[in-house]
């Protein structure tokens, strides 16, 4: 359902993107050059994405070429004015964009040649390729799309598909025609090094039966990346051109120095209600045979976090906490970890219920301060399931969704110990199912549908102490093989007894090899400065998708969406308690934040009630509340009106987190503060 969900707000994007006519201002209020144009429908300013080395001028049809430093390839710049544009030609457009670095100020003309209108602040991201049988291959990059339906169309496809792959280790004048490059085959995760790919073109293909789009998309990197990466973005020979350059995106090994230097953060999250006394025992245990049995060099590599979690303590008396960091000034050593833990005791009284603060345990863990050069796990235990988003007793408003998203965010990856509880007792059965699937969503191994999750029968503890034994045996081996500048994840036994050693092994494994992908990623310098076509799915298995879109939103449109979605939740919360009609209940809760309260009244929609911030309401997307109305929520059970409202609760908790993350925001141009962004998922729309 998703991934449906997903093709279609993909596909009314680049829709979106085509609608504009071919000649003139339509659909656009431009002021004579003296402020940005806008759209007429939103309001929101119009962008464009300069090529690679644009020229600017003192006027349209000028030849006086403007003195400035060089601008930026695929940099979002403001548009003052249009002129004479005519796009019916795509390869040769004609006219002229008046443009500027932020909205204070026009700096001169550019050719519509050199210029890309972006109507959305839309972006696609590439997905983790993941590993082994789940592993897709590198996006090809066609300067030609004939050549790219060539391979698509061929009755010979695969070997069409093989014949353009091996050709990128070739010369580029003996590659596949119209093949550019690849992605880079290490991967580039945009969290870590941000990088455009906004699209300019499109057309839809079926693909073995998935609904799949040629993209024709540019590629920018910004400056503080280049940095990061020490790339020159002003060297005109810093571009695809260069072998050298070619050679950087095609490498896929990462320099022994760069292994060497690896290291491994383990957070265990573990649930400290009064019955988890013998597993903290005997994860303590385990820590210690690590401290006694690993070398000098590797315990400088490994690090040890410890976060509990137990209920919210405004509901349960004497509780004490519903989460708490006991390492939040810093990771520590195995030997201080042993000393630390040892210290702290399970809950004296017990919970209300049988649910726990689970989510506020992994969201805490989130929070610790990971090091810079390390592979982050998390060792997440516990028994229970975790209160749901809007129940009284869930301190964080999210969900195991919202979470695991949190986490791909983070580059921490989550392995799962789920203890089952074998006691007959309803409520006790009733969690098994809930808690399973919340267990499963958080250790989902990014690049992959599996999970790295351990189901231990609570009653053989003995099972749990192998489990987090074989597990830390692992992580050691590997940080170990990692010294000698070798990066390569430890074997597994080839002989499966199914024991939950056996497991261990595999979902330990599984992990590190998924952590590993992204690691050798943070030397890898995104494509850019190039325009170029694609699909958005693995050309060999379609199934894979390979390009996810992301929405760029600054601070103000966040902050938009955060009043917007608490007044909605609001209003479903007012309805159901007063039994007034919903939008009777939002027009009350809104009344003071728009402009025109009386428009909720008279809407058949919440798209049409003037309530969405005008940059969701332009964006080409299938939103669950916007077409919302009196009538499809009276037709709600109560349980979908306390999913979806649930949802939003999720949603709305993870925009607050992103508006505190300051160092997850990007500065795409520091004089001007609407320029400074956050990639969103598409996911986290509501």
């Amino acid at each position: 359902m998703i991934n449906h969900i997903k093709s279609i707000f993909i596909t009314s994007l680049v829709l979106g993107l085509m609608t504009t006519s071919a000649i003139a201002n339509d659909g656009y209020e431009c002021y004579q050059g003296k402020k940005v144009c806008r759209e007429k429908a939103t309001g929101m300013p119009l962008k464009a994405l300069p090529r690679a080395f644009p020229t600017v001028y003192d006027k349209p049809n000028g030849t006086k070429q403007m003195s400035m430093k060089p601008i930026k390839a695929f940099r979002p710049l403001y548009v003052f004015a249009r002129q004479d544009i005519d796009t019916s030609d795509p390869d040769n457009p004609k006219g002229w964009y008046k443009i500027g670095k932020s909205k204070k100020r026009a700096l001169g003309w550019m050719q519509a040649k050199d210029v890309i209108e972006w109507k959305q602040a839309l972006i696609m991201a590439y997905t983790h390729p993941g590993e082994d049988d789940e592993r897709r291959n590198p996006v090809l990059m066609f300067n030609k799309l004939p050549a790219l339906k060539g391979i698509i169309q061929s009755p010979e496809r695969e070997a069409e598909i093989s014949k353009a792959y091996t050709s990128l280790d070739k010369d580029p004048k003996e590659r596949y025609p119209s093949l550019v490059l690849t992605e880079s085959k290490r991967f580039v995760d945009i969290n870590e090094n941000f990088y455009f790919l906004p699209i300019v073109n499109f057309e839809m293909l079926d693909l073995e039966g998935e609904d799949a789009r040629y993209l024709q998309i540019a590629a920018a990197i910004t400056e503080a990346t280049a940095a990061k990466l020490d790339t020159d973005l002003r060297d005109d020979n810093n571009t695809l051109d260069n072998p050298e350059v070619q050679k950087e995106v095609l490498k896929n090994t990462t320099s022994s120095e760069a292994v060497k230097q690896l290291e491994v953060d383990i957070v265990f999250v573990m649930d400290l209600t009064s019955s988890m006394e013998p597993y903290l025992r005997m994860t303590l245990e385990s820590v210690q045979d690590i401290a006694r049995l690993v070398t000098k060099d590797i315990k400088k590599k490994v690090h040890f976090g410890f976060v509990g979690y137990r209920d919210n303590p405004a509901i349960v008396n004497n509780i004490e906490f519903a989460s708490k960091d006991f390492t939040k000034d810093g990771l520590v050593s195995a030997e201080q970890f042993v000393d630390m833990v040892s210290k702290v005791k399970v809950a004296s009284v017990g919970s209300v219920d049988y649910q726990e603060e689970l989510f506020a345990g992994v969201e805490t863990g989130l929070e610790t301060k990971w090091s810079d050069n390390s592979i982050r796990l998390m060792i997440l235990v516990g028994d229970a399931s975790s209160h749901e988003p809007g129940h009284p007793q869930n301190v964080t408003g999210k969900d195991e969704n919202v979470l695991r998203q949190a986490a791909d965010d983070s580059q921490v990856h989550i392995l799962a110990i789920h203890l089952q509880n074998q006691d007959t007792h309803p409520e006790i059965v009733g969690d098994l199912p809930k808690a399973r699937q919340q267990f499963a969503t958080l250790a989902r191994v990014s690049g992959s549908e599996k999970s790295a999750l351990l189901e231990v029968n609570a009653d053989k503890e003995e099972d749990f102490a192998k489990a987090v034994k074989a597990t830390a045996n692992m992580i050691t081996e590997f940080v170990g093989t990692a010294l000698t500048g070798n990066m390569t994840t430890p074997t597994v036994s080839t002989t499966k007894n199914d024991n939950v050693v056996d497991k261990a092994e595999e979902v330990t494994k599984m992990l590190l090899e998924s952590a590993l992908v992204e690691y050798k990623g943070k030397e890898a310098v995104p494509p850019k400065d190039i325009i170029a076509w694609a699909v958005d799915r693995d050309l060999a298995d379609p199934a894979i998708p390979a390009l996810e879109v992301r929405i760029l939103l600054n601070k103000t449109q966040l902050d938009s969406l955060v009043r917007v979605v608490n007044e909605i939740n609001m209003a479903m919360k007012n309805a159901e308690t007063t039994e007034r009609e919903f939008f009777e209940a939002l027009q009350s809760v809104a009344a003071t934040s728009i402009k025109d309260p009386s428009k909720i009244g008279t809407a058949k929609n919440l798209k049409d009630a003037g309530l969405l911030p005008d940059f969701l309401d332009s964006l080409p997307y299938k939103s669950e509340i916007a077409s919302l109305s009196d009538e499809r929520f009276a037709s709600w059970t109560t349980q979908k009106r306390t999913d979806f409202s649930q949802r939003l609760e999720a949603k709305l908790a993870q925009y607050r987190s992103i508006n505190e993350a300051v160092d997850k925001w990007i500065v795409l141009d520091e004089s001007d503060p609407d320029n400074t962004v956050y990639p969103l998922h598409i996911d986290y729309l509501p």
